[in-house]
């Protein structure tokens, strides 16, 4: 591999200084002295009608200025894609926690009390709470008008199954029919939270030409940008988003809703207007990973070959898929609830359900997470019918090449015009050094198992921009629409250019675009940031060089074809002369500024291949589980900052076992019973075991770095290697997450 001054090397965050030292400013610091504070009134009820709003005792509170209702914003409906969500409901009320009606006071106190004083006259209704009561025969349709909605694919008749996908290959029947074992289960997981801790946030503030300025906490400021404009029906150019960074997403924050109704109560008074979420609110409003129940069906031959496949997935979508992955952007992605084996028979069905239940989003790997932990806590299933070992059956159905899986995803052929070529297959590798590693043939004392979990993974693609700036003073200005989403994206920026352009990282300073100052981009998520970061990086250097390579040859005569740059200076082989970049800039009378574009396809023509293991200990008189040890082993491209990189992968397995373990948001009586970090458990570091991770790099990948995105993979591996281990510990299967201590003791007792 290509050995480089910057790109490769642990590299500092440009970001750190400031927050380690509170100098950062996220949404909820935007400043102005004048702005009021707005409150939301939600539902109490899952379903309900409308049936009046008095709002005059709120509106006579002193301190309150304004009060907006279902009535003041009819017909207005939000979404990303599928436009279902009213901006404040109308006519009835889909969930608890609905938002029902917004104040807007001189402080905080006074706008909660004055929501609290609005009279709301609901007729209460029969909920569906879950997809099988949703589809159960003569359900009520919760949203009759679907067909109506902007955006939406279109249904043939009215249905709470608002998304069905089928992917399909071979035939499964003759697949069942080969077969000498079938093993049927049903795995389920909950709603989980994102775990943020910046809650929801944002201030609008109209200038002096009358145009918003938006500060918002917001994992994709760009797309929210065009949502709110097309939403209150102005022009995008009169409404402005800022830059500030964000404390955590996850996809949990790809809403602008509230920018929305900020905008209406700012024009109704003529100040400014912030909101900022609370935690109850968070937990009960927001948009948690889709709950899913996904049945798996699976034949094989004595010799362990698998031969049919077949998945029926259901994932209840909540009130409103207007935050969620919908059937036109592909759908929640399940084609991972097959694995990186040889199914040559396979069929999967998707349905995204409609549900009387707070509103799903995107969540790290929406739907592959569900999904690996159903496939491969099921293979442990298939070989202990079989008789073989976990690692045996794998190994004997492990892909060697691509196009051996049936269900190809978001990893295609690299078959598109100059592409270098069909990618190594490394599944085997990662899963010997995962078994290595982790010493998994080692002998285990009593009520001690360990469990394997692995997975292929590709990363989405879409636009990106970036500018790099010399000024005459030295410095360096890197320029991108994208919001620090904790990940440290200008880092990555800053060693691509630092590595272009031989310039010291102290060099560099960043200067992020707001919406009006540049392209927007469709923001981070699905692995994007690392493969599209490092090309439009690329792209812009190589822009800059030409420009200044022109520079020189109008000022110097020197041939622009003949000269190069390294370590910040522009140099002429032939004449033997070189000029500093920044004296170019001085020279010129402006900065220089090189720019990078690019849009890639959705899909990836490379994946990374990811094995874990995890060691449990088990009591059986009590269920507990104690993590003793967990390995991760990931295959990918170039590194490009291994403090990052392990850091991703650190923090999804430590967010993965908190999924396996503890999260999650159960419901009561159609209400999320968590509102508070008391009630919501998450790991501390004394849960955390011993982490061994293993990577295995390579020159294989996108760009001119060859990169791989890593984020959400560590993420998926958790749930079902831990839960493989518990079988393998005390001979019990639990099929639902979290993998509690009471399941796992009921699951103990009923096998007494």
């Amino acid at each position: 591999m290509t050995t480089y001054r910057f790109v490769g090397r642990p590299t500092k965050s440009l970001e750190g200084p400031e927050k380690v030292t509170g100098l950062a400013k996220y949404a909820g610091d935007a400043h102005s002295s004048s702005a009021l504070w707005t409150k939301i009134l939600r539902s109490p009820y899952p379903r309900a009608r409308i049936l009046h709003i008095d709002s005059t005792r709120a509106a006579a509170l002193p301190g309150v200025h304004a009060i907006l209702t279902g009535d003041d914003v009819r017909g207005m409906r939000t979404g990303i894609a599928y436009q279902d969500e009213p901006l404040l409901a109308w006519d009835q009320v889909r969930f608890a926690g609905e938002r029902v009606a917004a104040v807007c006071a001189d402080d905080a106190d006074i706008a909660t009390i004055a929501a609290a004083l609005i009279q709301v006259d609901y007729e209460e209704l029969t909920p569906m709470l879950s997809a099988a009561e949703a589809l159960a025969p003569h359900a009520p349709i919760i949203h009759p008008d679907f067909n109506s909605y902007g955006g939406v694919i279109p249904i043939a008749s009215p249905s709470n199954a608002y998304g069905h996908i089928t992917l399909a290959a071979g035939n499964t029947t003759a697949g069942f029919a080969d077969a000498d074992v079938i093993v049927e289960r049903t795995y389920e997981s909950p709603r989980i939270h994102q775990m943020y801790f910046e809650p929801h946030a944002c201030l609008v503030s109209f200038d002096a030409d009358d145009t918003a300025q938006v500060w918002v906490a917001s994992g994709t400021p760009g797309v929210n940008h065009l949502e709110v404009a097309r939403l209150l029906g102005i022009p995008p150019g009169q409404i402005v988003f800022n830059f500030s960074l964000l404390g955590g997403s996850y996809g949990g924050k790809t809403d602008g809703t509230e920018v929305a109704i900020c905008y209406l109560l700012a024009r109704r008074t003529g100040r400014s207007v912030r909101f900022l979420a609370d935690y109850a609110e968070e937990f009960t409003s927001m948009h948690p990973r889709n709950p899913s129940i996904i049945r798996i069906k699976a034949g094989a031959k004595r010799d362990g070959t698998l031969t049919a496949w077949e998945v029926e997935a259901h994932f209840a979508t909540g009130a409103y898929s207007a935050y969620d992955l919908v059937p036109s952007g592909g759908g929640l992605a399940v084609s991972g609830a097959t694995g990186p084996y040889r199914t040559p028979n396979v069929t999967i069905d998707s349905y995204q359900v409609y549900t009387n239940t707070i509103a799903c989003g995107y969540m790290r790997g929406p739907g592959s997470f569900q999904c690996a932990f159903a496939a491969e806590s099921h293979m442990d299933e298939i070989a202990k019918a079989l008789g073989m070992t976990p690692e045996d059956l794998r190994f004997k159905n492990l892909i060697h090449q691509q196009s051996e899986m049936a269900i190809q995803g978001l990893w295609v052929p690299p078959s598109s015009p100059g592409s270098r070529g069909v990618q190594p297959t490394r599944m085997h590798e990662a899963l010997t050094q995962a078994l290595e590693a982790s010493s998994y043939g080692d002998p285990k004392p009593a009520n001690v198992g360990r469990g394997i979990s692995i997975d292929v993974h590709g990363e989405i693609g879409g636009d990106a921009h970036a500018t790099v700036q010399v000024n005459a003073d030295g410095t360096i200005t890197i320029s991108m629409p994208s919001y620090g989403l904790g990940i440290d994206t200008y880092t990555t920026l800053a060693q691509v250019v630092a590595e272009g352009l031989g310039v010291p990282l102290e060099r560099i300073n960043r200067a992020p675009w707001s919406t009006a100052q540049g392209p927007t981009d469709s923001g981070l998520g699905g692995d994007r940031g690392a493969r599209m970061i490092t090309m439009v990086g690329s792209l812009a250097v190589q822009d800059l060089k030409r420009k200044l390579q022109g520079l020189a040859a109008e000022f110097f005569a020197w041939d622009s074809s003949d000269s190069v740059i390294e370590d910040s200076v522009l140099r002429c082989p032939a004449s033997n002369q070189q000029v500093p970049i920044e004296d170019l800039a001085e020279r010129a009378g402006y900065s220089v500024i090189g720019r990078g574009d690019a849009d890639e396809p959705w899909n990836s023509e490379y994946a990374s291949f990811v094995a874990h293991v995890a060691e449990v200990q088990v009591d059986p008189e009590t269920g507990a589980v104690r993590l003793l040890r967990y390995t991760a082993v990931h295959e990918t491209g170039q590194i490009i900052n291994p403090l990052g990189f392990y850091g991703q992968i650190n923090g999804g397995v430590n967010q993965g076992i908190a999924h396996a373990l503890m999260e999650e948001l159960p419901l009561v009586n159609g209400r999320v019973a968590v509102t508070s970090f008391i009630d919501y458990k998450i790991p501390t570091m004394g849960d955390m075991p011993p982490l061994t991770t293993v990577t295995l790099s390579s020159n294989v990948g996108h760009g001119h770095f060859n990169v791989r995105g890593i984020g959400n993979k560590a993420i998926n591996m958790p749930a079902p290697a831990i839960a493989n281990a518990i079988a393998d510990a005390v001979g019990v299967r639990v099929q639902s997450l979290p993998l509690s201590a009471e399941k796992i003791f009921r699951a103990i007792q009923a096998r007494r």
